[in-house]
């Protein structure tokens, strides 16, 4: 499972990974933006995040390179080749580091917050979306 850090970067919440996987599954949290980055401000973060949106390669190539892969790998083909099974959930009144108790902290609740329901609701569906796609 690759761990995506918020808008904040590859702070301690990401990196401790998701707690209840059971054994024999991996956590990796993934470092969009290089050098294990962390900052405090939204506009630095914004600043910063700005590239993945403007080159190549895609924030899923970036995972993929994360991994080992090369920059010649093209992760939707991979995935769309390899019938990945993939599930995209939306969980209304939420925004940014919804499943990150420690989003509060920053005081910036119109951009990022945690929602409890929505963080129990979310690990649900990956546990179940791992049960079925891996047993």
């Amino acid at each position: 499972m690759l761990v995506l850090p918020g808008p904040l970067g590859l702070n301690a919440h990401p990196i401790s990974g998701p707690s209840g996987l059971r054994p024999g599954y991996l956590a990796l949290a993934c470092d969009l933006q290089g050098e294990g980055l962390a900052v405090d401000h939204l506009p630095e973060a914004t600043a910063l995040s700005q590239p993945l949106f403007n080159e190549r390669p895609r924030p899923s190539q970036r995972a993929l390179l994360a991994l080992g892969a090369g920059p010649e790998i093209d992760a939707e083909r991979i995935a769309r080749d390899a019938e990945a099974e993939w599930q995209l959930h939306l969980y209304s009144r939420t925004v940014h580091s919804f499943t990150n108790p420690e989003a509060a902290q920053r005081n910036m609740s119109e951009t990022i917050r945690y929602s409890p329901d929505a963080d129990a609701r979310a690990w649900a569906s990956a546990l179940d979306l791992l049960s079925h796609a891996l047993g």
